[in-house]
């Protein structure tokens, strides 16, 4: 089985091998951890998956025991690899004490079946492809005793953004946007709790995700978790999520 990322990067997750279509000399080799995590966020593409889902599909299910800061490690190498083959910063996007989601901007193509001959052109030999696998690992290894990008990492951890109030809740985007579009945000979000019967009591604090799309007047994802507390110590979530949701 093969994803085609873009149409332009390749990504193998039999042997966890990624590469752009083009140069298949040129391979990544994922340490299984990082192949299982990638995985993972393509298998919910464009939807937000929990932290625990993650430890469950990534560690639990192989009897490895997985944490916040490794999970926050991998998510990193990740976003390395994909700035390397030109994905834009916020291709992984963290949803605050909730988790990660792969956004839907990415086009995803999945192949059952054998590596096309596009795809085998210039192949690594055997002998090769160890050497380029050991060399893979070393540089994963001391990237880690770096940070990439410093002045780009920052915008990866969208803080929640203060967008007015529904019922007895306060309102707090997990989405970027100019301030002009809060009046549309709390009516798409008002409407959603119309509809699905979202109860907030209070005090409480309503999170949203919404896809940039859905303001173009197109279906995307609309995620919201209500909560007891407020914005800096709240508990007992309730999530729910429309994967087609559109303005009316």
């Amino acid at each position: 089985m093969y994803h085609i990322l873009n149409k332009e990067v390749v990504f193998s997750p039999d042997d966890g091998a990624i590469w752009l279509k083009e140069k298949a000399d040129d391979k990544i080799i994922l340490t299984p951890t990082l192949n299982r995590l990638l995985q993972c966020l393509i298998e919910n593409h464009g939807k937000v998956i929990t932290r625990e889902e993650v430890f469950q599909h990534v560690w639990d299910r192989w009897g490895k025991e997985g944490s916040n800061n490794s999970l926050n490690q991998f998510i990193s190498q990740l976003r390395k690899i994909f700035h390397k083959y030109g994905f834009s910063d916020d291709t992984i996007t963290t949803v605050p004490r909730i988790g990660f989601i792969l956004n839907n901007d990415i086009a995803i193509q999945t192949l059952h079946e054998q590596v096309p001959a596009l795809l085998k052109k210039n192949i690594i030999p055997n002998i090769n492809h160890k050497i380029f696998f050991m060399c893979s690992m070393l540089l994963a290894f001391a990237s880690m005793f770096f940070k990439l990008y410093p002045q780009q990492l920052d915008k990866l951890n969208i803080s929640p953004k203060l967008t007015g109030a529904i019922d007895k809740c306060t309102v707090y985007a997990l989405t970027e946007y100019d301030d002009s579009l809060s009046a549309s945000l709390i009516s798409n979000i008002q409407r959603f709790v119309n509809k699905t019967h979202f109860s907030c009591s209070s005090p409480g604090t309503l999170f949203f995700f919404l896809d940039s799309k859905v303001l173009a007047e197109q279906s995307g994802n609309l995620y919201v978790s209500t909560c007891r507390g407020n914005v800096k110590d709240f508990y007992n979530c309730t999530n729910r999520m429309d994967s087609s949701w559109r303005e009316e």
